[in-house]
């Protein structure tokens, strides 16, 4: 018998720590669906991560960047951001009110991230750096 696909509670918890990251195509969509230009939002909202990927070297990725406890970005935006930003706790920029300001159209990690289930079982930043790579979400 399958298991069966686990759902988001909504509940924020991730939001709060840990902003997803982007697949190839879903900056444009954000962009869109707050009315911006890309340029705009990636300048207003976007930090670049990334992830070393064998055979390909350093791939950069685009995330939402942290808030600090003032609610200010916590690292200048559309900065790249080294390995140690992920240890760096701090909510989306775009949780807002107990929500994503995202939510129809919000990044493929976080689609695909459920703190309920085993860390193997959710998308890794393996995979989606692999989708830049592709081209692909």
């Amino acid at each position: 018998m399958d298991k069966p696909k686990p759902v988001c509670q909504r509940k924020g918890d991730c939001c709060r720590s840990f902003p997803g990251w982007f697949g190839p195509g879903e900056v444009e969509k954000a962009a869109q669906h707050l009315g911006m230009e890309v340029d705009d939002f990636a300048r207003k909202y976007l930090i670049i991560d990334g992830i070393e990927v064998e055979g390909h070297g350093w791939v950069d990725v685009f995330a939402p960047v942290r808030l600090n406890k003032h609610g200010l970005p916590a690292f200048p935006l559309l900065s790249r951001v080294d390995v140690f930003y992920r240890y760096f706790e701090g909510p989306c920029i775009f949780f807002k009110e107990n929500g994503c300001i995202l939510y129809p159209c919000h990044p493929i990690e976080c689609r695909h991230y459920f703190c309920g289930q085993p860390e193997e079982e959710n998308l890794s930043h393996q995979e989606i750096a692999r989708m830049w790579i592709d081209g692909n979400a």
